[in-house]
């Protein structure tokens, strides 16, 4: 008898196991599928040309760019840079 419940327990155990790497794989595609959905959502926001987030990153490179060329009058070795 002291067997059999060495054998349930070893199979119990085992099936846990198994069990925790099933959960700990399925929450690793819960994360994965999260991450996918807000890269989707970013890339979706950035083609549409209409948007205000779209709108203020053009502003927001556009201001670092020309400014970065407008240090040539007082700063002129950074014109290599433009």
């Amino acid at each position: 008898m002291n067997s059999a419940s060495t054998l349930i327990g070893t199979t119990i155990n085992g099936g846990t196991g198994y069990c925790k790497n099933l959960l700990d794989s399925v929450n690793s595609f819960i994360s994965i599928q999260a991450s996918i959905q807000d890269a989707n959502s970013t890339i979706q926001t950035n083609m549409d040309h209409n948007s205000s987030e779209y709108s203020d990153k053009i502003k927001s490179l556009r201001a670092k760019a020309y400014g970065g060329c407008a240090a040539c009058v007082i700063f002129p070795p950074a014109c290599i840079a433009c």
